[in-house]
């Protein structure tokens, strides 16, 4: 398992993320922003913990995200 860190606060609302994993992330009609799904929040960052399978698709979604708001932490 490989926990995903997103900073939310930060995002400019690309919806590349969403583009390229829409089981991951959904783009927020209220503010624009993209959200992690079933993530949790501590501190203004969202967490999700996902498999290591996934993470090949979470890496393509991390190298084009333009401000670079989605972290990998192990």
């Amino acid at each position: 398992m490989v926990r995903i860190k997103h900073k939310r606060s930060k995002c400019i609302g690309c919806g590349y993320c969403e583009h390229l994993d829409s089981l991951m992330w959904q783009m927020d009609n209220s503010d624009g922003k993209a959200n992690l799904i079933g993530s949790h929040q501590i501190n203004n960052i969202f967490y999700v913990d996902i498999p290591d399978s996934e993470l090949v698709y979470l890496k393509r979604v991390i190298s084009i995200c333009p401000v670079n708001v989605i972290t990998i932490d192990k």
